[in-house]
């Protein structure tokens, strides 16, 4: 982690001025896991969308796409390689349906754990 420092000095219509203490504060070591999409939103008639995402070693990952009601729309597999890692989605269901207007979840299980992102349909 990094120590932040801060202090807060101020000065009146007089000029007397004043500090306050100094105030310090560490943050943790937590890995930070980006699953994103862009563009976001998209319109799946125009455009496809690129879900991006990590991992830790080479894996095969699974992609699901769940409605805003939780029913699970869509899904595949890919296999990523360690680092940052892209998969397009054409904003169809396992049916080739073109998804309606609205949000949707995008799920990665990975071996690291899950992480997800909100995908935005607009047509």
């Amino acid at each position: 982690g990094k120590t932040y420092f801060w202090q807060i000095e101020a000065t009146d219509l007089y000029g007397v001025s004043g500090k306050s203490p100094v105030f310090s504060f560490k943050t943790l070591d937590i890995p930070v896991d980006r699953t994103f999409n862009y563009p976001n939103p998209f319109n799946p008639k125009k455009q496809q969308t690129r879900i991006v995402y990590r991992v830790n070693t080479d894996q095969t990952v699974k992609i699901k796409m769940y409605s805003e009601y939780g029913d699970l729309i869509y899904q595949a597999e890919q296999d990523a390689v360690a680092g940052t890692n892209e998969f397009t989605d054409d904003g169809r269901d396992d049916q080739g349906n073109i998804l309606y207007n609205g949000s949707y979840i995008c799920r990665v299980e990975k071996a690291e754990g899950a992480s997800k992102c909100y995908i935005l349909v607009i047509k």
